[in-house]
Order: structure tokens, then sequence, then C-alpha cells
């Protein structure tokens, strides 16, 4: 993936068993941050928005199956670890957001 602010989530270990996934975990984060922040709330909105967005996110990910049901994304984000996320995601918007704010 070679999205600039995922590049902060690769730390991010995928505890799933190998043999049953189907779907990138960084795909995953990608689409969920990117609902969220477009108001998407629970797992159902956040697989909706996804849906309703796909031909916009294959131009930024590999999207090698189909876009992940919310189940999927419950479950994946059931297993990352709340506080190693956190800091990921800190670190991102750190980097993107602050930088450019003027202080005040």
């Amino acid at each position: 993936m070679d999205i600039e602010i995922m590049k902060y989530f690769e730390v991010i270990e995928d505890k799933r068993e190998p043999w049953k996934v189907k779907h990138n975990l960084l795909e995953i984060i990608f689409m969920a941050i990117v609902a969220t922040i477009c108001k998407s709330e629970t797992w159902q909105e956040i697989a909706a928005f996804a849906e309703e967005k796909e031909e916009w996110f294959r131009k930024y990910l590999v999207l090698e199956n189909e876009i992940p049901s919310h189940d999927t994304f419950e479950r994946c984000f059931r297993i990352i670890n709340p506080k190693q996320f956190q800091k990921c995601f800190v670190a991102s918007h750190a980097r993107t957001c602050w930088f450019h704010w003027p202080l005040q």
C-alpha cells in the first residue's frame, strides 16, 4: 500500500489465522478510517460506505477480494490492540495535520 498515512499502521500486529484471511488488514484499517471521517458510526455503516465508494477505494487499494463485510470490519478491529492503534493514529495525524496548522 503506497498511501503515506498508512505507513504508520504497518506495525500493527495481524493476529488473524493466516488461512482464514481474505482481506488485507491495512486496507481494512484505511477503509474504516475514511468511512469514520465521513461520519460512519457503526460497522454496518462502515461496510456500506466502503461498498458505495468501492470504485474510489480501488484507486488506492489492491482489494484482492470484495469489500469486507461489517462482521469482518468488527472482527479485525476487535483483535487490534487499542493502545497500539491509538499510537499509530496519533503519529499519522500529528505529521499530516498539525504540521500545516498555524500556531496560535
